[in-house]
């Protein structure tokens, strides 16, 4: 969905609103909650495909914005204008542990695109340093990864903290493999998005003297030598830091939040082809690309993975879920999303 498409639905809600004398759009971000609420007689209330089918409707992408959706229908319907605000973590206490990977999957993805950090780490490294975004430093300063005030003594460029605001509390940390009580400063974000930039900026910036502590991490495609690089570069005082790691990108496949790499600047297969160049090959440069039993995400996983490797597809389509079309696989296996294959 671009900017264009994504404003037309901005348009769209606020019509039906009016057409239906509604005057709020709300949206919880919590299935529960939304289905137990009774909403009054100028409201009206956002609920998701994924809730009520096996489906992930309406995407990760999407879902993550729904909250920007509601406060700018709203806004719509008031007259007044309305500033996106990000993402708040105090919007994911009251959710699954699930529904909030869900949410934040898109903002790493999309940060991996600038950073080059890999978003399954990163994504990672929120899920243990603020429980999910429900710790008390993310729900009440927005910062997802413990970032201090002060840190490794120096300075590094594209910080999107503000300088001043900080959120004092009490810390633990392991010192000679005892953990002890601190009181430190820590930074506080306006948005969760912000506080995931921060990180990716100390980490691709932070020195040691006049070396880079976390040199090899940008770029790096292999989360567990990216996960080794930045515990070997000081960031954690925890003896079981890389394994934690590890542990939770297995456990969630957080890999399929890693923007797709490729070595060579080659033409993505499916843009602009058609039925008329098949077949032909692709490579996949990623684990875990979901096998689907047709053109869309409409259409269930098979269960299966491509891995790694070189394929043949030998048919494309449109369908729902991928920028750049379809493949069908020669081996039978089903149908992969191209945006993730790099022709050969």
């Amino acid at each position: 969905m671009n900017n264009t498409v994504y404003e037309t639905l901005i348009k769209l809600c606020t019509d039906i609103c009016k057409r239906y004398g509604k005057k709020k759009l709300l949206w919880f971000a919590d299935k529960d909650k939304s289905l137990n609420y009774a909403p009054k007689s100028d409201e009206m209330l956002i609920t998701v495909h994924r809730w009520f089918a096996n489906k992930s409707c309406p995407g990760n992408w999407l879902y993550a914005r729904l909250g920007d959706v509601a406060a700018r229908v709203t806004a719509n319907l008031s007259g007044t204008s309305a500033v996106s605000k990000g993402t708040q973590a105090s919007s994911f206490k009251n959710m699954s542990d699930a529904d909030v990977i869900a949410k934040v999957g898109s903002l790493f993805t999309a940060d991996q695109k600038k950073s080059g950090i890999l978003a399954s780490v990163s994504l990672a490294q929120f899920i243990l340093e603020s429980g999910y975004g429900k710790s008390e430093l993310a729900q009440n300063a927005n910062n997802c990864f413990g970032m201090k005030k002060s840190l490794s003594g120096n300075t590094w460029s594209g910080s999107t903290w503000d300088g001043k605001s900080i959120y004092t509390k009490k810390t633990q940390e392991e010192e000679n493999g005892k953990l002890i009580t601190i009181t430190a400063d820590f930074r506080k974000y306006s948005k969760v998005e912000d506080s995931i930039a921060d990180h990716s900026a100390y980490l691709l910036g932070a020195k040691n003297g006049s070396a880079l502590r976390y040199n090899g991490l940008k770029g790096c495609t292999d989360y567990k030598k990216a996960v080794q690089i930045i515990k070997d570069g000081g960031y954690a005082t925890s003896s079981t830091y890389v394994s934690n790691l590890c542990s939770i990108i297995e456990r969630w496949n957080l890999t399929k939040y890693d923007a797709a790499v490729s070595a060579e600047p080659a033409k993505p297969a499916g843009n602009g082809m058609t039925n008329a160049d098949c077949p032909f090959l692709v490579r996949i440069s990623i684990n875990d690309l979901n096998i689907r039993k047709g053109a869309g995400t409409n259409y269930a996983r098979t269960g299966k993975f491509t891995g790694k490797g070189v394929f043949t597809i030998m048919e494309v389509k449109a369908g729902i879920g991928s920028a750049k079309g379809w493949g069908r696989l020669k081996s039978g296996a089903g149908w992969i999303a191209l945006d993730y294959a790099v022709r050969v």
